[in-house]
């Protein structure tokens, strides 16, 4: 059964999180801290502040992954905010 990741990132740098999801997380943690992604090359270096883990159960029919907005707003935030200053999803 293959695992997927949803995940949220944090950059001291710009102050904001970014939100990704992966099969791989510590390749794409590595990858982003590379400054290879379009999105997260200003942000370097990116911490890992949050992750949540799902089997392959949740994929939809043609579809693909359940959307990771879905699986934050369903898992994450029915819990706590405290992640770090500025939460600027």
């Amino acid at each position: 059964m293959d695992t997927y990741h949803v995940y949220i990132l944090y950059s001291k740098k710009l102050q904001q999180y970014y939100v990704g999801q992966t099969e791989d997380i510590e390749q794409r943690l590595i990858r982003h801290n590379s400054g290879h992604g379009k999105h997260t090359k200003k942000g370097v270096p990116w911490i890992l502040v949050w992750l949540y883990n799902w089997n392959d159960q949740l994929k939809s029919g043609g579809h693909g992954v359940v959307s990771k907005n879905y699986i934050l707003l369903t898992q994450y935030f029915s819990k706590s905010m405290a992640l770090a200053p500025g939460r600027n999803f």
